[in-house]
């Protein structure tokens, strides 16, 4: 019987590769998918809920999209599901989340979030004049002239296009 253990050691963590821990015989860790799953489930849902209180021709857009998302965020949780039950299905980015990856996706959604505070407070053109420098910085562009530019072409073209050419008055 001495010889069965290495087998059923071998067979239990095929395919983790040479770094595995030694933990996971004491603690099944949960996949990192099952994590995002949920939580994309939850917006989804919420969104979703929300697209129900808007009329019945203006919300149907927004029920299908958030009904596609609430459907593929539980497809994520599943699959996330079926990794932590065979971690043989796990490949080696699987393990590596971590602030450093998920720092640049934060970053935008917290820019992204400011853009609309300061949208509701301070109207589009001055939202805008502070956002897109702030965006471009953040994503690595130092030069200040195309900084300048960009976001003057922007706001520009903007109010060319909304303003005096579709008569739409923005916030």
């Amino acid at each position: 019987m001495y010889w069965i253990r290495p087998i059923l050691w071998q067979k239990r963590h095929q395919g983790m590769g040479a770094h595995w821990r030694s933990k996971m015989d004491a603690k099944r860790r949960v996949n990192n998918d099952v994590y995002i799953g949920i939580a994309l489930a939850l917006l989804s849902a919420f969104f979703l809920w929300e697209s129900i209180n808007m009329h019945a021709g203006a919300g149907l857009f927004p029920r299908i999209i958030f009904t596609l998302f609430l459907f593929l965020s539980l497809v994520i949780a599943a699959l996330g599901v079926r990794k932590t039950i065979n971690p043989a299905l796990c490949t080696k980015d699987d393990y590596l989340l971590s602030f450093k990856v998920v720092k640049s996706p934060l970053i935008v959604f917290g820019t992204i979030a400011l853009y609309v505070v300061l949208l509701n407070n301070w109207g589009f053109y001055i939202s805008t004049t502070i956002f897109m420098p702030l965006f471009l910085f953040l994503f690595g562009e130092r030069r200040i002239v195309r900084i300048i530019l960009t976001t003057v072409g922007t706001n520009l073209i903007i109010y060319l296009l909304f303003v005096r050419l579709l008569n739409v008055v923005l916030p």
